[in-house]
């Protein structure tokens, strides 16, 4: 498994906004290939989100990102996202890991 997770700041009076920008995010990057993406909101944090998304591997994860990089319907979703970021904590982080292990 090939997860990617991204971490980042949305002001709250922005979370609905961004929720439907992650499901239509959601929408094309499925035309692409198969994931899973997961959205986690801090407890202290009220602005602090990680989003998960989960390949069956990195093969699988670089042709998803190559697919909606190249579809027309994708352009201009990163924009969108960063003008929902909050400007007390601008910008996001992105990191890559392979499953190691795990217990069911």
């Amino acid at each position: 498994m090939y997860v990617r997770i991204y971490r980042y700041h949305i002001h709250p009076d922005n979370e609905a906004a961004f929720r439907t920008l992650q499901v239509k995010a959601d929408r094309i990057y499925r035309k692409h290939g198969d994931f899973k993406a997961h959205y986690l909101k801090s407890e202290s944090d009220s602005t602090l989100w990680l989003e998960v998304h989960t390949f069956a591997d990195r093969a699988a994860c670089d042709a998803v990102s190559a697919g909606v990089d190249g579809d027309p319907e994708g352009f201009g979703l990163i924009d969108q996202f960063l003008a929902l970021v909050d400007p007390a904590h601008p910008g996001y982080t992105e990191e890559n890991f392979t499953l190691e292990f795990g217990f069911e």
